[in-house]
């Protein structure tokens, strides 16, 4: 067949798209849900809709619901309507919308009458039968690159929030449609029905979405229960580890040994957001800071500029007019004791205060206490005041722990009439916002990655989602090419 027949199938499965009603119907629908963005404006302290003619402000949305609270709600805020449109609306909904628009391709092309003229043509079948595949992912792609890049010019026009990783999104949504619209051509081929296709595909989306879910659940457990035992520290020495006993998958029983067995040939719908998140991240720029224990800094506060000093990991420092007005000052230091247990931050804390409470230039009494600053819900924080010649310099030390084996201490000290006490309470808040800290590998979602184990490991997954596809779309072949009109 030469390159012009193929050109022609290319404006077919083109042609056969624009002409297709649903298709128009569901470029209304994705319009409806980007316009919005550009009429809704995210800002500093609140979300202003139609121009400022409504307002209200992040802390008015109750917890419970969305976490939009502290000095980086704006960019939560944006981050969670993102994944609700694209996980949920496009990802999920949109997904079977599609699978149900686009699962009478092939049924059509079978019936009598379109049959004698599609297989009329000198064109094999296994090319037609491409050509309707094509014609599908044509389909989705369109939709979401209206959805997907709608998004992203509503968010940077109206918002000002630049975020080219969003549309990495439109990838992964064409990836997850690929993979049940092969299934999709498959039973529209072997039943000839468009009804069929929707309901088998449908119920295999379900079915797949189910099973990663409950494997998911199962990793998170016993990963949460290694980490539970792992960081008990009146463990002794010897004492079998826990992932021994049912080994990495925690045995269970044969109920538990199928799901490991479908959840690993079956196509896992829910990494398609995972791979997204990945993708994002990929294009963010470098962190300020990163250590080798996993900690990252992604931004400083405004004014503080990277300084060099022997005595700390890093420091950052504001000045005004020439003169030092604040600094921060991270240090490391391990949690190990030297009897082989672990040191609390709470410990730490108090062995801090009590050791000013006796030094020469503490003004007043040390204070400990604890504040949950910048999401690191287990802080413990030191304040006092300092005498420093003619000047009381005010300082704080917040004590947090990365994994198992690091603590770290973040040290501020403040001139006098550098922010209030509130302010500066909030001010280490938003440095402390800025940090990201490695987890213990407690959950699938800090696991996975692409250079993760093989359970874990998004290359793999990718590769046998696409498999199980080409395996349909490969049966459908079979069967075509046995077909009789």
């Amino acid at each position: 067949m030469n390159l012009p027949m193929y050109r022609a199938l290319l404006l077919d499965a083109t042609y056969q798209v624009l002409d297709n009603k649903m298709f128009r119907l569901l470029v209304l629908l994705v319009l409806a849900l980007v316009v919005p963005f550009f009429l809704i404006q995210f800002r500093e302290t609140d979300v202003s809709a139609l121009f400022g003619l409504y307002k209200f402000a992040y802390e008015t949305v109750p917890p419970e619901l969305f976490d939009w609270g502290g000095p980086h709600a704006k960019e939560t805020a944006i981050q969670d309507v993102q994944e609700i449109f694209v996980e949920f609306l496009a990802g999920s909904v949109g997904t079977l919308f599609c699978i149900a628009a686009t699962a009478f391709f092939m049924p059509d092309m079978l019936e009598k009458g379109s049959a004698d003229t599609a297989f009329s043509k000198p064109v094999r079948r296994g090319v037609l039968l491409l050509a309707r595949y094509v014609s599908g992912i044509l389909f989705v792609a369109a939709l979401a690159s209206v959805l997907i890049f709608g998004i992203y010019a509503g968010l940077r026009l109206a918002s000002g929030h630049h975020d080219p990783g969003f549309l990495w999104s439109i990838v992964t949504l064409v990836y997850l449609f690929a993979i049940f619209h092969a299934v999709s051509i498959m039973v529209g081929i072997l039943t000839r029905s468009s009804v069929t296709a929707i309901l088998a595909t449908l119920l295999l989306f379900v079915f797949c979405a189910t099973v990663q879910f409950l494997w998911v659940a199962r990793q998170n457990y016993l990963l949460r229960e290694q980490v539970v035992f792992a960081r008990a520290d009146s463990l002794l020495d010897g004492e079998e580890d826990p992932r021994a006993r049912g080994g990495e998958s925690g045995g269970g029983g044969p109920m538990w040994a199928a799901l490991e067995v479908a959840h690993h040939l079956l196509p896992k719908t829910m990494d398609a957001d995972v791979i997204a998140r990945k993708l994002r991240l990929s294009l963010e720029p470098d962190p300020e800071y990163a250590d080798s224990t996993g900690l990252a800094i992604r931004s400083v506060p405004e004014g503080f500029e990277r300084a060099d000093a022997a005595e700390s990991l890093a420091v950052w420092t504001a000045m005004e007019n020439g003169v030092e007005v604040a600094r921060y000052s991270l240090g490391r230091e391990s949690r190990r004791t030297p009897d082989g247990k672990l040191r609390s931050t709470l410990v730490a804390a108090r062995e801090l205060a009590a050791s000013l409470a006796t030094s020469a230039g503490v003004v007043g009494a040390p204070v400990e206490v604890r504040l949950d600053l910048g999401g690191l819900t287990r802080t413990r924080t030191v304040l006092w005041e300092e005498r420093r010649g003619a000047e009381v310099a005010v300082r704080a030390r917040h004590f947090f722990s990365v994994k198992r084996e690091w603590m770290y201490e973040l040290g501020v000290t403040a001139q006098p009439g550098w922010l209030d006490a509130e302010q500066r309470t909030a001010h280490a808040g938003s440095f402390l916002h800025g940090f990201e800290l490695p987890g213990a590998e407690s959950s699938y979602a800090e696991r996975v990655g692409f250079g993760a184990e093989p359970r874990y490991n998004l290359s793999l997954s990718i590769a046998t989602s696409l498999g199980f596809a080409a395996l349909a779309l490969l049966v459908g072949w079979w069967r075509l090419a046995r077909l009789d009109f």
